[in-house]
Order: structure tokens, then sequence, then C-alpha cells
């Protein structure tokens, strides 16, 4: 069960998801609010995150909202890594 905290994060995160993936289909730029909550997560998982959690320097440009769904993502593996207590044993990425 998440905490409350761990609850609101990955709330957060998914309607972040969807906004960028609703951007992306509409062929829209990523707004400015989009692209500084991306900066902020980058920043997070460059600090706190597991090597194979952190965006690739290309993807840090965040030139589309693909760039920063790609971010979010990352950030939704490293919240749910934290919930099931599988902290740095990836990458889970074998299947």
């Amino acid at each position: 069960m998440p905490t409350s905290q761990q609850e609101r994060q990955l709330k957060k995160l998914a309607e972040l998801c969807l906004e960028a993936k609703r951007l992306a289909l509409a062929a829209k730029p990523a707004t400015q609010e989009l692209t500084a909550t991306a900066r902020s997560w980058i920043l997070e998982l460059l600090a706190t995150g597991p090597n194979y959690l952190q965006p690739p320097a290309q993807a840090s440009t965040l030139q589309s909202p693909e760039d920063c769904l790609a971010v979010f993502e990352l950030a939704v593996n490293w919240h749910a890594e934290k919930l099931y207590c599988v902290e740095v044993l990836g990458p889970f990425d074998e299947f």
C-alpha cells in the first residue's frame, strides 16, 4: 500500500504523463510548465536516482512532449521501485 505521499506523487506523475501524451498526439509543443516540471524531475533523478534511471543527455533538451514523457516515465519507475522496496536492484528491463 502506498503512503499518502507516494500516492500523491504517483498520481501527479500520471497526470503529467497524460498531459504530455495528449500534447504529443495533438502535435503540439510542450508547455513551459510541463518542461519546467520535467526539468525538476531530471534534477531529482540525477541527484537521487540510480544510474539506469537517469535520463540521457539528449532527452534533457526537452524539445518535445515526448522528451518530457520519457522523463516522467523514469520518475514513475523510480517511485515504483521505492514503493515495492526494490530500489537500486534494477534495471528491470529483462522482459
